[in-house]
């Protein structure tokens, strides 16, 4: 089994290709685009890698996990609140 560094790395270098063979078809700048890394119920080890890998746009969707987690990770980080509020 692959260790989670490597997990997430194959899974962004992914989505970061999709995203643009979508944009050169569409005729569109790849760079244009953010890649929003939703970490809903992500432990925080994950999301201190996808930093690491360079993912710094995040979102969470419950208030107290997003300002939990944009307190103890990184200042780099932009974060998102996604999700209706209740």
């Amino acid at each position: 089994m692959e260790d989670l560094a490597g997990l997430l790395h194959k899974n962004l270098t992914g989505i970061q290709a999709r995203i643009r063979a979508a944009c050169t078809r569409a005729h569109r700048a790849p760079e244009s685009v953010t890649l929003i890394g939703v970490t809903k119920y992500a432990r925080l080890e994950w999301v201190s890698e996808l930093i690491r890998l360079g993912c710094r746009d995040l979102a969470e969707s419950r208030t107290p996990q997003l300002t939990e987690r944009a307190e103890s990770l990184s200042p780099n980080v932009h974060w998102h609140f996604i999700g209706p509020l209740q």
